[in-house]
C-alpha cells in the first residue's frame, strides 16, 4: 500500500486518519470539507470532490480510499462509480472504508435480560448493540439520508468485484481537540458548571479519535469478515459521570441541573451528546509485536484519560494552553513586571509570601490540612487551581533554579543562562595576566574606598524571552523586561510544553473586552430583528383581522337581505312592470326620442321599483 485516498482530512477523523498513515510512510491524498483549509502539511495532494473522470482517476490510484459520511452522497457516488470498474487478470480489488456514526444507530431498540447480583437481587439491564443488528438498526431521525447512503454503499461492497471493504461504526469522538464535546469543556473552561443533557445514567458511547484512526490502518492491512465493525471504548461513561470527569478536570463542579433533551431539539451540534446506547465493542488492539505502536491508548475510557489527554489536546488545538512565567531578580523590579504580566493575562500571581496561604484556601483534601511545606503547597496549586490550569501562573522568586523541577515534576528543566562573552573574555585576560605577574613584583598600594564608592555589581544575565510570549503586547512587554534587567525563565520541560504553554492573544483582557462588546452587538442586532420581524407579523395580523371582519359583516349583510319577504313576481310583473313598458313604448313611438333605449331605461328606473 504506497497511495491512500482519505475524505475530509480538514475534520478531525480524516485528519487523523491521514496523520496516522502518514507516519507509517504511506502517501495520502485527501479531500476537504471547508474549502478554507489549505494548508495540511501531512498530506500529499489535496483534490477537490467532482462527479468527473478526474477525481474518480485520482481514486483509482490509490489502493485504499477511507471515506466518512459527513457528506452522504459524496460516498454513494464513489462506491457506485468505483464498483462498476472492470479489474485486470493481476487487479486486486480496491478497498473501501466507509468511515460511519452510531448515530445511524441510535434509535436501534434493545433486547432486556435479568441479571442476579451478588446479594440475589435481580436487575434488568440492557443488552449492548454490536454489529450483528445491523437488519434492525434505527437511526437518528436527522440521518436518515446517511442510513440511506450506507445501504446503498453496502450494496455495492457485497456485490462488486472491484471493490471490497467494510464500515468502521464509530462512537462519538473525543480528543484532538474535540468535536461533539466542545460544548461541555467550553463551559468548564469558562469556569462555569457542565451541563448534563437529558438522563443522567445515560449510557454515552465514547471513543478516542487516535483510536479510530489506529483501527483503521490496522484493519486496512486485517480487513475484517464481517461488513460492520463497531468501534467504541471498553468502558462507556454515563452522561454524569462524563459531566463529572469534565468538570473535575477544570476544577469546577458539575450542573445539578439536569437539561431536558426537549430544550435543545433544534440543535444539531449535540445529537451525539444526548445518545443513550450502550455497544459492545468490535476492536481488538494489535497484539503483534510489530504492531504495537497501533495499540489503543484510551480503550479504558474517557473517564481515566479525561486530566492528561483530553484536556491538554483541547488546549492545545484552540491555543488556550495555559502559561507559566518564572521571574527571579530585585524584589521591586519583579513586583513590578509580575503584576503587570498577571494584570494583563489574567493569571494567578504567586511569592514566597502567599504560596501556603494561596494552597489553605483551596476546597481539596491536602489544602485543608494547611500544608507547611513550600514545594508541596506549590505543587499542589500548579496541578490543581482551576487559574493555573486554564490560564496560567506567575512565579515571583518563589523557586530557586535546583527547585524548578522537582515543583513541577520534570526531569529535565536546567536553567543555566549564559553569561555575558565580553564579560567572560575579560575575566580570562585577567586571570591569565595574574598568573604571568612574578611573584616578587611588589604590589601597587591602593587607596581605600567607602562602601558607597564601590562599583555595583553587575546585574543578572537576562534569559532571551521566546516570542511565543510576548503576544499583543510584545512592544510594552519587551521594553519593560529590559528596563528593569529582570531574568525571564521558560522551563522547557515536557510537564511545560503540555501544561505550560500561552494561551495567547484571546486571553488579553482587551481583546475579550472587544470580542464581549461585538458579542453584544451582535446579540441586539438579533434582537431588532426579531422585535422588528415580530412587529411586522402583527401588523399583518391586523390587517388580516380586519379584512375578515369586513368580509364577515358583509356576508352577514348579504344573508340579512336574503331572508327579507319578497313580492310575488306574477302580480307584481302584470301591475307595474308591463303597464309601464306598454307606456313607454307607446311614448317611443310618439315622440321618437334621439336614444330610445336611454329613454325606455330612465323610464322605467322611475315607475319601477325593483325589489
Amino acid at each position: 500500500m504506497t497511495r491512500v485516498f482519505v475524505s475530509h482530512v480538514d475534520t478531525l477523523a480524516g485528519r487523523n486518519v491521514a496523520k496516522m498513515f502518514r507516519k507509517r510512510g504511506v502517501d495520502v491524498i485527501g479531500s476537504l470539507l471547508s474549502p478554507q483549509n489549505l494548508h495540511i502539511p501531512f498530506v500529499k495532494t489535496l483534490v477537490r470532490y467532482s462527479e468527473d473522470d478526474e477525481f474518480l482517476n485520482t481514486l483509482r490510484s490509490c489502493s485504499t480510499i477511507v471515506y466518512d459520511f459527513q457528506v452522504p452522497s459524496e460516498a454513494a457516488f464513489i462506491a457506485t462509480a468505483l464498483s462498476k470498474d472492470e479489474l485486470g487478470e493481476d487487479e486486486e480489488p480496491r478497498q473501501f472504508i466507509a468511515l460511519s456514526s452510531v448515530l445511524t444507530w441510535a434509535r436501534t431498540e434493545l433486547e432486556e435480560e435479568e441479571e442476579e447480583d451478588d446479594e440475589g437481587a435481580v436487575h434488568t439491564t440492557r443488552v449492548p448493540l454490536d454489529a450483528g443488528m445491523y437488519a434492525d438498526r434505527r437511526p437518528h431521525p436527522r440521518h436518515r439520508d446517511t442510513l440511506s447512503a450506507e445501504r446503498i454503499v453496502a450494496r455495492k461492497l457485497r456485490n462488486s468485484e472491484a471493490l471490497t471493504g467494510f464500515f468502521l461504526v464509530c462512537g462519538v469522538l473525543y480528543g484532538g481537540g474535540e468535536d461533539a464535546l466542545a460544548v461541555l469543556v467550553s463551559e468548564a473552561l469558562d469556569g462555569h458548571p457542565v451541563p448534563v443533557f437529558g438522563k443522567p445514567d445515560r449510557v454515552v458511547p465514547t471513543v478516542y479519535v487516535e483510536d479510530v484512526a489506529k483501527a483503521v490502518v490496522f484493519l486496512s492491512d486485517n480487513q475484517p469478515d464481517d461488513m460492520y465493525t463497531m468501534m467504541v471504548d471498553e468502558k462507556l461513561p454515563t452522561a454524569q459521570e462524563l459531566a463529572t470527569a469534565i468538570a473535575e478536570a477544570f476544577s469546577v463542579s458539575p450542573s445539578t441541573e439536569i437539561v431536558p433533551e426537549d430544550r435543545f431539539l433544534l440543535r444539531t451540534d449535540i445529537d451525539s451528546l444526548l445518545l443513550d446506547l450502550p455497544v459492545s465493542r468490535g476492536v481488538v488492539d494489535a497484539d503483534d509485536e510489530e504492531e504495537t505502536e497501533l495499540a489503543n491508548r484510551c480503550a479504558d475510557g474517557i473517564v481515566q484519560h479525561m486530566r492528561d489527554t483530553v484536556v491538554p489536546e483541547f488546549q492545545l488545538r484552540h491555543h488556550l494552553s495555559p502559561m507559566m512565567v518564572v521571574l527571579h531578580g530585585p524584589e521591586g523590579s519583579v513586583d513590578a513586571i509580575g503584576r503587570w504580566v498577571a494584570e494583563q493575562h489574567q493569571l494567578l500571581l504567586l511569592d514566597s509570601t502567599n504560596v501556603l496561604s494561596t494552597c489553605s484556601a483551596m476546597d481539596t483534601p491536602l489544602a485543608q490540612t494547611s500544608p507547611t511545606d513550600l514545594t508541596l503547597a506549590l505543587r499542589h496549586i500548579l496541578t490543581n487551581d482551576r487559574t493555573v490550569l486554564t490560564k496560567g501562573v506567575v512565579l515571583m522568586n518563589v523557586l530557586d533554579e535546583g527547585m524548578l523541577g522537582t515543583v513541577v515534576g520534570a526531569t529535565d528543566v536546567e536553567y543555566s543562562p549564559e553569561p555575558d562573552p565580553v564579560s567572560v573574555a575579560e575575566t580570562e585576560e585577567g586571570e591569565k595576566e595574574e598568573d604571568e605577574e612574578p611573584e616578587d613584583e611588589p604590589e601597587p598600594e591602593e587607596e581605600e574606598e567607602d562602601e558607597e564608592d564601590k562599583p555595583a555589581p553587575p546585574p543578572p544575565v537576562t534569559v532571551p524571552i521566546p516570542t511565543h510570549l510576548i503576544a499583543s503586547a510584545q512592544d510594552a512587554f519587551t521594553e519593560a523586561v529590559e528596563a528593569m534587567d529582570v531574568p525571564l525563565l521558560v522551563p522547557g520541560s515536557s510537564w511545560v510544553r503540555q501544561v505550560a504553554r500561552f494561551i495567547g492573544p484571546r486571553r488579553n483582557p482587551r481583546a475579550i473586552v472587544q470580542l464581549q462588546e461585538e458579542v453584544a452587538a451582535a446579540r441586539q442586532k438579533a434582537v431588532d430583528v426579531a422585535n422588528a420581524a415580530k412587529l411586522a407579523m402583527e401588523e399583518e395580523k391586523a390587517a388580516l383581522e380586519e379584512e375578515m371582519k369586513k368580509k364577515v359583516q358583509d356576508k352577514a349583510k348579504e344573508l340579512a337581505e336574503a331572508k327579507q319577504p319578497r313580492k310575488e313576481l306574477t302580480p307584481y310583473l302584470a301591475e307595474t312592470v308591463y303597464p309601464t313598458l306598454n307606456a313607454a313604448f307607446l311614448d317611443i313611438g310618439a315622440i321618437r326620442p334621439e336614444n330610445p333605449i336611454d329613454y325606455l331605461a330612465d323610464m322605467i328606473l322611475r315607475k319601477v321599483k325593483i325589489t
